[in-house]
């Protein structure tokens, strides 16, 4: 037993079940008074007379926690007896706890403590001894666990004990005969439905043929061959049938297959490939109101009872007895429900509620009953027995069932009570009671939507449109329909899916990808929420996308004053730089035109080749006609004589580059003596043209170096050698703060096209920022297939108040020395900086120095929000974010894909806080740092605090939580949804973390696994009721409804939050 099957044990559930194995013992005789003796003979840990709180899992007993107890009843102690032996399994994380061996009672004589060592699992059974004293004669014995160093849970798996040291030899046991061994299963053949058949019924009857030597079948159907996700998994079935209660989905395509097993459990597989397809769903017949029990009580004439219906929640009602309110289990309404009824006679719950008028009302309660009998509790009205009320069983202790009563009340205040009606088998846990008028009529059943045709695309379409105009026929008795359209015949991850349409056509905004097979569906809903769907074979191609047709940018007017004008027809010799008598190239006007003036070059229309570096001096603006109409092409620039383009830093110096506002400033490594200089006022435009580095021939684009106030837009940067553009003082001494920084820096609607470079040992970005303070940066596209990261630091960063917005950013998912490319990544970052609506493919680095802008408690270095990372090949083993600087926030952002999400290491070791993210992943990624949603490792010396983790969604990790290192304290995981996480929920080594009101739920009902030293409360099993439709970083993840499992169920974090608690997950209802 691992610990996650430990965790697993529902302690209430076995604890109910083995109580009522008890009573029927009792009822039958002392029977199981134990036949092994206190004299060296083994005893079963399984064959308890009596229990409170263990698990038995038919070899062993578990789930033994702190102050559970096990009674092995008229055990003979021998004289002498000196010793005990366990053989138990225990985790090394839970060794130290205790067993305390009692006599008579669990606080009875004390004959002996066994303290338990870790055997190395769960799994792994070793024998452990310790001495008894004081035991002689007959006695019932009690094994109480204890819990010990802080531990409550998980004393061990115990498998037997005996006692040794008496005077009495131990006979020996006759021997064990060689059991037959059962024969392996014979083959057997599946019957219905048959393979390939269609028009199935939703409720199938499965049959299949008997298996020679088979004791037992199990069943699995599910959308796929691979059969994960079933929607339908039951095993140890007698009988060679089956039909599920729960209908299938209709015009869908199931496999199946059937597995027997024999008494060894030797198994074999019926085909696995059988599959068959449903049919439509059968219309629903409108059920009939039942007409209510009449109660013995004299019924008032009856007067018109209020209309609607009032709520009483059983947790807030009058409790005695021995009734108590808990919330351990998920589905209920309100903050919790009552239970308490098993074995208490005198049980009861009262509740009081207040009527207008005198007369009959409808009762519902709402209840769960996990017995596989009817359960029954005294209806009690005022004081007076109604009657034995018999309640269903509702198959587990999470299912929720109604009863409806009619009830007679008086005007004014009453009281309504659920009583035991002392019979110890009679167990329910008790929700709320509704309170309502008598029924009304049913409504006229609205008819089912009727059959419809898709149109278009029609099936096998080809070369169709990115944006397709999806048509179908109208349906009868539709009210709305839903359109789903997907890569796949699935209709996983769907590229559209919209609802509610009330009209037979939807054409997309946004383009589907070119060259691409999908599949379409729709499905009508009529008023009552029924559905039909339609075809959902239907499948098409799309063509290439259609070149886009640039959007001309209007024609700029030149500005009054001091314009001067360059054209491809103009001439440098003897031009003027006026409108009708231009100059020839960049280069010449810049170096010809009077700065600090005001002034403006304007290039007009047309493809200028330059050969030379424009120099534009202080207060001179660049603005040309327009992207798609004014291009400066280049296949590189002169130098200035002692340039050599070889020498290692030459890719930090601005020479090389076309456009160049150069302001004097400290070169540290061109000249140590220089002096620090403070940036000069630009207060200029670089506007409207494209720069285009003819294959990589040109160094680098715009370079703008030590000036405040200036602003680039509307320029596109292509094919560049290097860098795209460049905006920082210069390069600087490293591990030192700046003497100053840029200010008035604004770039905004440019794009970036393969303008970074790969250099083997480092790449470099398209856009480039260095010691800037209050930097607008935003409408950026960049693409870059080549090896080049989106936005980079230069120098060594630096960076303030800087704003990085709404912005894409896609580059290559391939790198030689880190796995991928980064879309943005940034260094020594002090207060004020944020990333915003970004939308990119690859990861984000965020580092400091050690030291540098050590962030103290309320101050932030940078705010991450509103990202959307969605990687393209869906398979990268990088972080969605390198976090190792102080005093970063991520919220409201989505990552998909990423082989893990957030990184936390070096300097990111204090106040970080992650909220209200969605991690999620199309399948488990695998990697060195286990994959997991967050990974935090102190691996080297430094101290770890203030790191919170609220309120995200964690969706299809291997490990969702990783910490690792010492001197790690203060992490806070709470109010986080864990979504079909495979291994690990929380892996906590040599921390302690504090793990409080998290949810967690897989498709296929697993446990909480968590592993190292931790602080745990309030954490739940169940299905959080989102509403898994739509985009996933947009409804996929809300609460469908206020009565959501998530809902209200989280901690006040000091996160903005409505109703009575914080929801759990993403978003707030």
């Amino acid at each position: 037993m691992n610990l996650s099957m430990k965790i697993m044990d529902t302690k209430r559930f076995f604890s109910m079940i083995m109580a009522f194995v008890m009573v029927f013992t009792l009822l039958i005789g002392s029977a199981r008074v134990q036949q092994a003796s206190a004299d060296g003979n083994t005893i079963e840990a399984e064959s308890y007379n009596g229990m409170s709180g263990i698990a038995n899992n038919s070899t062993f007993v578990g789930s033994l926690d702190n102050n559970d107890w096990a009674q092995y009843n008229n055990v003979p102690f021998a004289a002498g007896t000196t010793g005990f032996s366990a053989n138990i399994a225990v985790d090394a994380a839970y060794a130290g706890q205790k067993i305390e061996l009692r006599l008579d009672s669990t606080t009875g004589t004390l004959i002996g403590t066994l303290t338990v060592q870790s055997t190395g699992g769960w799994n792994t059974f070793t024998t452990q001894s310790t001495t008894v004293t004081g035991a002689s004669g007959t006695h019932n014995l009690y094994l109480v666990f204890k819990g010990a160093n802080g531990l409550v849970e998980g004393v061990g798996n115990l498998d037997w004990f005996k006692f040794t040291g008496s005077a009495t030899p131990t006979p020996t046991p006759p021997p064990t005969p060689t059991p037959t061994p059962a024969p392996t299963p014979a083959a057997f053949s599946q019957t219905t439905p048959a393979s390939g058949a269609t028009n199935v019924n939703v409720k199938p009857s499965f049959t299949w043929g008997t298996s020679t030597g088979a004791v037992s079948y199990a069943l699995i159907v599910s959308t796929n061959s691979s059969y994960t996700s079933p929607s339908i998994n039951v095993s140890n079935l007698a009988t060679a049938s089956y039909t599920p209660s729960t209908a299938l989905a209709a015009n869908t395509l199931y496999y199946w297959k059937v597995t027997a097993t024999n008494a060894n459990s030797s198994k074999i597989a019926s085909n696995a490939g059988i599959s068959f397809t449903t049919g439509a769903a059968p219309t629903p017949t409108p059920t009939a109101t039942p007409t209510p029990t009449p109660t013995p009580t004299p019924t008032a004439t009856p007067t018109p009872p209020p209309v609607g219906t009032t709520k009483y929640e059983a947790e807030n009602a009058s409790l005695s007895g021995g009734t108590i309110a808990t919330s351990g289990y998920p589905g209920n309404s309100g903050t919790g429900y009552v239970e308490g009824y098993q074995f208490n006679a005198n049980a009861r719950t009262d509740f009081t509620v207040n009527v207008a008028s005198a007369g009959n009302r409808n009762l519902t309660l709402r209840y769960a009953a996990g017995n596989s009998t009817v359960t029954s509790l005294n209806l009690i009205i005022n004081g007076t027995v109604i009657k034995a009320l018999n309640l269903p069983a509702t198959g587990n202790w999470y299912t929720w069932a109604d009863k409806l009563e009619n009830v007679s009340l008086n005007n004014g205040v009453n009281t309504i009570s659920f009583k035991s009606n002392s019979s110890s088998s009679d167990v329910a846990n008790l929700d709320y009671i509704l309170l309502q008028a008598d029924p009304t009529p049913s409504p006229t059943p609205v008819p089912t939507p009727g059959t419809f045709s898709q149109s278009a695309p029609v099936n096998g379409a080809t070369n169709a449109n990115v944006k397709p105009s999806f048509t179908w026929g109208a349906s009868t008795a539709a009210a709305s329909y839903t359109l789903v359209v997907s890569t796949n015949s699935s209709y996983t991850s769907p590229a559209i899916n919209v609802s509610s349409l009330t009209g037979t056509s939807y054409t997309p905004t946004t383009a589907l990808a070119a060259n691409t097979l999908y599949y379409w569906k729709v499905t009508a809903t009529n008023a009552t929420g029924s559905r039909l769907a339609g075809n959902a074979g239907i499948s098409f191609t799309t063509g290439a996308a259609p070149t886009p047709t640039p959007t001309p940018s209007p024609t700029p007017t030149p500005p009054p004053g001091s314009t001067y004008y360059v054209s491809p027809s103009g001439n440098d010799s003897s031009g003027t730089g006026a409108s009708g008598n231009p100059w020839k190239t960049l280069a010449y006007a810049a170096a010809h035109v009077p700065a600090g003036v005001g002034s403006t070059i304007y290039l007009t229309a047309g493809t200028f080749v330059e050969t030379k570096p424009a120099l534009i001096p202080l207060g001179v603006n660049i603005q040309g006609a327009g992207e798609a109409n004014t291009i400066l092409s280049s296949s590189g620039v002169t130098l200035a004589p002692g340039i050599n383009p070889s020498a290692a830093d030459y890719k930090l110096w601005y020479d090389g580059s076309l456009i160049q506002l150069i302001s004097p400033h400290y070169t540290v490594f061109r000249d140590p003596t220089s002096a620090v200089i403070a940036p000069a006022n630009g207060n200029q435009t670089i506007t409207g043209f494209t720069i285009d580095g003819n294959s990589k021939s040109l160094k680098a684009g715009v370079w703008v170096e030590n000036r405040n106030n200036v602003t680039l837009h509307h320029v596109t940067f292509k094919n560049l050698d290097q860098r795209g553009a460049v905006f920082g003082p210069g390069d600087k001494d490293w591990f030192v703060y700046p003497a100053y920084y840029m200010t008035g820096t604004k770039i905004y609607n440019c794009t970036f096209i393969n303008s970074g470079k790969n250099l083997g040992d480092e790449s470099i970005g398209n856009l480039n920022i260095a010691q800037l303070d209050g930097a607008d940066i935003y409408n950026i596209t960049i693409n870059d297939n080549q090896g080049g990261y989106g936005i980079k630091f230069i120098y060594d960063g630096y960076l303030k108040n800087v704003k990085i917005h709404d912005s894409t950013i896609t580059v290559s998912e391939s790198d030689p020395m880190w796995g991928e490319n980064i879309s943005i990544e940034l260094w020594n970052l002090g207060t004020g900086n944020e990333i915003y609506n970004v939308n990119c493919n690859t990861w984000l680095s965020l580092v400091n120095h050690p030291g540098i802008f050590d962030a103290p408690v309320g101050t932030e270095n940078m705010k991450v929000h509103g990202v959307r990372m969605i990687d393209l090949d869906g398979d990268s083993a990088k972080e969605a974010i390198e976090i190792a600087a102080p005093g970063i926030e991520v919220y409201d952002s989505y990552f998909q894909n990423k082989g893990f999400g957030m990184a936390l290491w070096d300097m990111g070791h204090k106040n970080i806080s992650i909220h209200n993210n969605i991690f999620y992943n199309t399948t488990e990624h695998s990697n060195w740092a286990g994959a997991g949603a967050i990974y935090i490792d102190n691996s080297r010396t430094w101290s770890f605090t203030n790191i919170n983790i609220y309120n995200n969604v964690f969706d299809t990790y291997m490990n969702a939580v990783k910490v690792t290192g010492s001197n790690i304290s203060g992490v806070n995981v709470i109010n986080n949804a864990f979504l079909n996480v495979g291994v690990s929920d929380l892996e906590a080594v040599g921390s302690n973390i504090v793990f409080k009101n998290n949810l967690k739920y897989n498709a296929v009902s697993k446990p909480w696994v968590i592993n190292g030293a931790t602080t745990q409360a309030n954490n739940i099993l169940g299905n959080p009721g989102y509403l898994n439709t739509g985009s996933r970083w947009d409804t996929f993840y809300k609460p469908s409804t206020a009565s959501s499992f998530a809902v209200d169920k989280g901690l006040n974090v000091g996160l903005p939050y409505n109703g009575s608690a914080p929801d759990i997950g993403r978003w707030e209802n």
